[in-house]
């Protein structure tokens, strides 16, 4: 199963100069549990970024960039494909963005699931979650969070799966 996860807000911004522009506890403590122990794929700025979240199996870092200092447990490719080809035989994979990466794999017909965090807030920001056509999507589960003392927006986390034709 190939898997987006996202957060983004009422406007689809998902980023503002390299950060996330809220922090939701719940949001991050859902993230860890839906993705322990999976390989995540990500753009550089998103591997750059202070905020990351790196898998503790593997993690690939979709970039042109030769020259980017990797952490351990993490292999730059140079395209979904190749990403594809190395994780064929995992049961679940996840792209965690950023905006171009979403975008690129949103083409593919291969993803099948999406996990997004609708975030009820329109900060600014720089980086956006592209458009989706809802039409191929089913709505499958939601959880709603509510504003509260540690969280500053109210949110909800919706899986999506994608519809066969």
């Amino acid at each position: 199963m190939r898997t987006i996860v996202a957060a983004m807000a009422n406007n689809r911004v998902i980023g503002n100069n390299g950060k996330l522009p809220w922090y939701l506890p719940k949001d991050w403590e859902h993230f860890r549990e839906v993705t322990n122990g999976g390989t995540f794929l990500m753009g550089r700025k998103s591997y750059e970024a202070d905020d990351r979240l790196l898998s503790e199996k593997w993690n690939y870092i979709l970039t042109s960039n030769n020259n980017i200092n990797l952490c351990d447990h993490c292999s730059i490719v140079g395209s979904l494909n190749e990403f594809y080809s190395l994780t064929y035989n995992e049961e679940e994979v996840f792209i965690l963005g950023g905006g171009n990466v979403f975008s690129e794999a949103l083409k593919d017909e291969s993803i099948n699931k999406m996990i997004l965090t609708f975030v009820d807030a329109s900060p600014e920001g720089d980086t956006y979650f592209p458009k989706v056509n809802w039409s191929r999507w089913k709505e499958v589960k939601s959880l709603s969070f509510d504003r509260d003392e540690f969280h500053k927006h109210s949110f909800t986390i919706k899986t999506f799966v994608r519809m066969i034709e």
